[in-house]
């Protein structure tokens, strides 16, 4: 009927005993240890009786005198009881704990846990996957069947054989308060088809699938926990909605079933509970299905069988009515006694129990635990459990499941920026509230930035007074997010938000305040009308709370679906789906507010400066409020006729081309490289360089520090030429350390390409990466800056435009190489200079400063960090320098113009490139040219075009922002 392939790493050859396996020193070994498979009529009766009992187990510390620890090591190694089930702990306690009961029993222990989630859904440090509402809101079975392989893998590297998943029942009672999203749907053919995926994903990689809770706990509002839940519906109705996965099941072979705590009259009209009911599974799931597994009872010491029978009578009537294994009986001893009673009156047959002994032994042969016990060590969990290939399969089906319900008013994603604030509110009725969403809260805080962001948990009923204050809280946040937590667990009856919490929503929609409400666990709301916007993760692990994290700030698409009807507007396989954010920049129609002119002035200025031989080519990009007002590119990219490239005629210059960006490369790569070396405490500004860099020491060397490096204030030279000094470039640091400084450190201002190749050495030190490595995934990656980087490869070339002729001693035209002498010596890579880039990318790092650190979604650098890196420094006497770090300010220079506001700060570049930011009018301008070509002579002429083009730029914003 079922076949297991049996998992390479359990049918290893069986070793001698004495050197495979490693016994601590209280633990015997049994004097009866059977290293090949027994039938049942080798044991005793009360030997057989015991192997149909499953007793409970956990992966934490216990010591030598523990009493439940002992009760174990009895029923083990005397009584010999047929399997544990592990709960709770470790990786390391729970493979401790079971090895330790596994050398103590004579026969092996088949080992079961409630992996609905995964192994880290028990196990701490293991795999965890997101719920079964979550996996079917992917519709992606191939999810699914990932989760049953790396379940499978986890579980058989620490020794755990059946998984008590997938859960099987069809959720079609929103109010049930104990199945919920634990259910894959409310739809029996979706449930069907993930059940089936798990089951083979598991079962073809060497672990047990058990399908449950048969016949079905969907339909019901009754914890089975603590009462006997009563599932209506007729036979034919049964058929096709609660049975209809289970028959799916068996034909995809699953090996064992759980017989769930619930009375069917449809199936069964004596009400019994489904697990002592002979006519439901014997004769139904056994006979008319075929099924020729194991079957299991749900836990006996649930309240819906241990207040009907006491525990001795609960089993005898279980295993009457077909069940093979009795799982969690309340008393074990008294159990075991019963059931041998009921076999020497002649209640059960002694063919009975045999029957259900020799499948159990046979499972056991068939999964290989004879082989398994002797060979299992703990070596082998290091590579077997919690693996990064895992967790990434679990990442991506939680990313999948996150399912976007409304938007009413377009909120999501949320957009963290310069001044945003947001009220959180969280809202449950768990005590541990806090503690459960620690994941989700942070990660809010730390994108908008904690100190822009009001938390309140709230986890009791709310009061009118209290209702009032949060909502006053939430009007003065430019945003609100409602956090939901509705647990579904044993005894507790809930299965939505309590009525208060649903009052404070529909308050906050009374009073206009915009808010999205984020769902964690049952995705069912009272109503949904007043709710702006809603988003389900239908579960509350860290992975399901982390992609949420990454969708509702747009780190992450949208594309999940419901699974379940949640009222006539939002039905199943409804969502709405969201791309990530991957521009940071809006298109605005030409002559629409705020821009009611054009650019044209400011345009004549390139075309003029082109005119006149000042520069082959420009490209320009400028940006207000988030919005392009200009994305365009002039000229060439070298004078027509002269020295064209490859003998081909000048190519024009487009959007797409790539400029030397010379020393922008410093506030590109440097600056940011630094605030995020900052923020990550690799750095610290006032610390002196010698502390990192110890042969940096002399006469007022000692008192240079990182601020000053950063600011030009460090006294080193403006410029050395190494690469005319015969040293090799690996001794460029060194001579850096001995030259002498040419002025006291913060006494004054001297622009200093020396000081940040310094700097770029310390970085490496400190981050102990090299440099480029550093640049792209600390900056360029996160910038989506994927036309800019250092040495630029060879499919780049036709893009990038020439710099200077024969310049310092190179011969020919300077086409993809940089143009900094020193930078082309070391390699190319340098914080000083190196980096290439289109305009319309580097205008992203505006972007970044503009919002404060944040970049599609994500913080990069603390709003702090930021503002710290573009305040005004000070010299020594009091005077202010013109520099921030790395940044100059536009009222410290006559190349921005004369129109930037007093906060506005860029830099320039030799070969002729600049960038402008303005916080105070979100302002962004970038200006690349080559104006090097063919000679890096008279500098002065494109100092004077950035001056009027600026100028021309900032008149027109200003003659389009209203009052002006």
């Amino acid at each position: 009927m079922w076949m297991i392939k049996r998992f390479g790493l359990f049918t290893i050859t069986v070793l001698l005993l004495g050197s495979c396996i490693h016994l601590p020193r209280d633990v015997r070994i049994p004097e009866v240890w059977h290293r090949k498979p027994v039938r049942a009529s080798d044991l005793t009766l009360r030997q057989q009786v015991a192997q149909m009992i499953i007793v409970r187990v956990e992966g934490y510390y216990y010591s030598s005198d523990n009493g439940y620890r002992k009760k174990v090591e009895r029923w083990v190694a005397d009584d010999q009881i047929g399997g544990l089930i592990t709960f709770r702990g470790s990786v390391d306690g729970t493979f401790t704990n079971l090895q330790r009961f596994q050398r103590l029993a004579p026969l092996p222990l088949l080992v079961a846990a409630d992996f609905e989630q995964g192994v880290g859904q028990q196990i701490e440090g293991a795999t965890r996957f997101p719920s079964n509402m979550a996996m079917a809101a992917t519709f992606n079975e191939e999810n699914v069947y990932a989760q049953g392989r790396v379940t499978a893998l986890e579980a058989r590297g620490m020794g755990i054989h059946v998984a008590f998943a997938p859960v099987l029942d069809v959720n079609n009672n929103p109010n049930n308060p104990i199945i919920n999203f634990r259910s894959y749907s409310d739809d029996p053919e979706l449930v069907a088809r993930m059940g089936s995926a798990f089951i083979r994903g598991a079962q073809e990689h060497g672990l047990m699938a058990c399908a449950k809770h048969y016949p079905g706990h969907g339909n019901t509002s009754t914890d089975s926990h603590t009462s006997l839940p009563l599932i209506p519906g007729s036979r034919e109705s049964l058929e096709q909605m609660e049975l209809l996965p289970f028959k799916a099941a068996i034909d995809a072979g699953v090996g064992m079933v759980m017989v769930g705590h619930i009375a069917v009259p449809g199936l069964d009209d004596s009400n019994s509970p489904a697990t002592q009911s002979n006519t439901i599974t014997e004769d139904l799931l056994r006979g008319e299905y075929g099924f020729g597994g194991l079957i299991v009872t749900d836990g006996m010491e649930m309240g819906a069988i241990s207040g009907g029978n006491w525990t001795g009578e609960a089993a005898v009537r279980s295993i009457e009515a077909g069940n093979d294994i009795i799982l969690l009986p309340l008393y074990v001893d008294q159990t075991i006694d019963a059931v041998v009673q009921a076999v020497e009156t002649g209640r059960v047959s002694q063919e009975r129990i045999a029957a259900s002994v020799n499948r159990i032994l046979k499972l056991k042969e068939d999964l290989g635990l004879y082989e398994e016990r002797l060979n299992l060590n703990r070596a082998d969990v290091q590579h077997s459990v919690g693996l990064a290939e895992f967790r990434t399969a679990a990442r991506a089906a939680a990313l999948e499941s996150i399912t976007l319900i409304k938007d009413k008013q377009n909120l999501i994603p949320l957009r963290p920026g310069r001044g945003k604030t947001l009220t959180h509110i969280l809202i449950s009725m768990d005590d541990d509230l806090m503690q459960r969403t620690i994941t989700f809260s942070r990660n809010v805080e730390f994108t908008f930035g904690s100190k822009r962001v009001k938390t309140f948990f709230v986890n009791d009923q709310l009061s009118p007074t209290r209702i009032r204050e949060l909502v006053n809280e939430a009007k003065t946040s430019s945003r609100t997010l409602v956090t939901a937590l509705v647990r579904i667990h044993m005894d507790k009856g809930i299965s939505t938000i309590d009525s208060t919490h649903k009052q404070l929503l529909e308050i906050l929609s009374d009073e206009n305040v915009s808010f999205v409400v984020v769902s964690f666990g049952s995705p069912y709301m009272p109503a949904l009308d007043h709710i702006p916007a809603y988003l389900c993760a239908y579960g509350y692990g860290g992975v399901s709370m982390r992609a949420m994290s990454d969708a509702i700030f747009g780190r992450a698409p949208i594309s999940g679906r419901l699974p379940v009807n949640l009222d006539a507007k939002h039905p199943r396989g409804s969502g709405i789906n969201k791309e990530a954010l991957t521009k940071v920049f809006g298109e605005m129609l030409r002559n629409s507010p705020p821009l009611r002119g054009d650019l044209s002035r400011a345009f004549a200025v390139l075309d003029s400066a082109i005119r006149e031989k000042i520069t082959p080519g420009a490209q320009v990009f400028v940006a207000k409020g988030g919005l392009i007002l200009a994305d365009t590119a002039f000229g060439h990219f070298t004078y027509p006729n002269e020295i064209p490239l490859e003998g081909e005629e000048a190519l024009p210059v487009t959007t797409a081309s790539i400029y030397d960006l010379a020393s922008l490369t410093k506030v590109l790569v440097g600056g940011t490289l630094a605030m995020r070396l900052v923020d990550g405490r690799y750095l610290v500004l006032d610390e002196p360089v010698w502390h990192y860099i110890p042969s940096f020491r002399g006469r007022w060397k000692d008192r240079v520090t990182i601020r000053h490096l950063l600011t030009h204030t460090s006294g080193l030279p403006q410029y050395i030429e190494f690469w005319r000094m015969g040293i090799k470039p690996d001794r460029v640091i060194d001579t850096i350390c001995k030259t002498d400084l040419e002025f006291e450190p913060g006494t004054q201002v001297l622009y200093s390409g020396v000081g940040m190749i310094l700097f770029s050495n310390l970085v490496e030190l400190v981050a102990a990466q090299r440099l480029e490595n550093l640049a792209w995934s600390w900056v360029l990656e996160p910038l989506m800056m994927e036309s800019t980087g250092y040495n630029p490869p060879e499919e780049w070339l036709e893009r990038i435009i020439p710099t200077e002729v024969d310049a310092q001693g190179r011969k020919g035209l300077i086409h993809g190489d940089v143009h900094d002498a020193n930078a082309n010596f070391m390699g190319g890579v340098s914080l000083h200079s190196g980096a290439f880039a289109p305009a319309n990318q580097l205008a992203i790092l505006g972007m970044l400063y503009l919002n404060g650190g944040v970049i599609y979604g994500r913080r990069l650098a603390q709003e702090e960090t930021v503002d710290a890196f573009i305040t005004p420094q000070i010299l020594n006497d009091g005077s202010e320098s013109g520099w921030a770090m790395t940044w100059q300010l536009a009222s410290a220079t006559t190349e921005a113009g004369s129109l930037f506001s007093p906060s506005a700060f860029g830099h320039t570049g030799f070969t002729g490139t600049s960038i402008w930011i303005d916080p105070m009018t979100e302002v962004i301008v970038v200006l690349l040219t080559n104006r090097v070509y063919p000679s890096g002579e008279n500098a002065e002429r494109i100092r004077e075009v950035r001056r009027r083009f600026h100028d021309e730029v900032i008149l027109e914003v200003q003659r389009s922002m209203p009052g002006t």
